[in-house]
């Protein structure tokens, strides 16, 4: 089995049963089918700034595309490269690596994300935020979920003490120096691509604008753009 090319590589995965388990691996092959990088990896991220993050032995590495070690495996994970940085787990806290492997903001955080547009998510006291490049707090850790930033916009979950003291949870979207740009009034709230999200919105899939205003109410939706991906990223504490 492989996945789609990636600055000209694709992952595969090869699988074998042993003792009753199915045990699976990953490599990668360039568009002609010839194995550039023999799949020996438990774990991998497709490639993203000519760099992919592997685990092997239960530690992850770095690797360039010609299957050379740029950081040999020492990390208890790594993340897929996005804006010349990956998050990098380390003794139990996140940080971001360069493209050199070596740590460009320190391993302080208790969970961290990709970057985006930008921003990445991270989370500190059980919560969630947004960070800047200098590791800075944009948004601060106060939400209950967080996905990453797109066209501007970023999808938070939202924790409310009702006066009866029972707890709702919504969610809204903030922009990109942390105020609400949309109120939480949905059960749930996906990323946006081209101008439009999927929400649940009283039970019903619909989808809104920029502006939280539904555009498309409906029962099912059939795949679109703004269908893609809705789910990916998403944080649980």
């Amino acid at each position: 089995m492989f996945r789609d090319f990636k600055e000209g590589l694709a992952k595969i995965e090869t699988g074998e049963f042993r003792l009753g388990y199915c045990t699976e691996n990953e490599g990668f092959i360039d568009r002609s089918g010839r194995i550039i990088i023999p799949a020996v990896f438990s774990r991998s991220h497709d490639f993203s700034d000519g760099r992919t993050a592997v685990e092997i032995d239960g530690k992850w590495g770095i690797l360039d595309k010609t299957g050379k070690w740029v950081k040999e495996p020492s990390f208890q994970y790594v993340g897929p490269f996005a804006e010349g940085i990956a998050p990098a787990r380390k003794d139990g806290k996140y940080g971001y690596v360069g493209l050199d492997g070596n740590f460009v903001i320190k391993p302080t955080f208790e969970y961290a994300e990709e970057f985006s547009e930008g921003r990445a998510v991270a989370s500190e006291g059980g919560r969630c935020g947004y960070i800047d490049r200098n590791a800075e707090w944009i948004v601060r850790p106060t939400f209950e979920e967080c996905v990453g930033f797109t066209e501007g916009l970023a999808p938070v979950r939202v924790r409310e003490v009702l006066p009866n003291n029972a707890t709702k949870y919504s969610w809204g979207y903030v922009d990109k120096v942390g105020r609400i740009a949309i109120q939480p009034n949905f059960e749930f709230a996906g990323p946006f691509e081209g101008g439009r999200a999927l929400v649940y919105l009283k039970g019903v899939q619909s989808l809104i604008d920029e502006t939280g205003s539904v555009v498309w109410p409906a029962n099912t939706i059939e795949t679109t753009s703004a269908t893609v991906s809705t789910t990916k990223s998403i944080l649980h504490f």
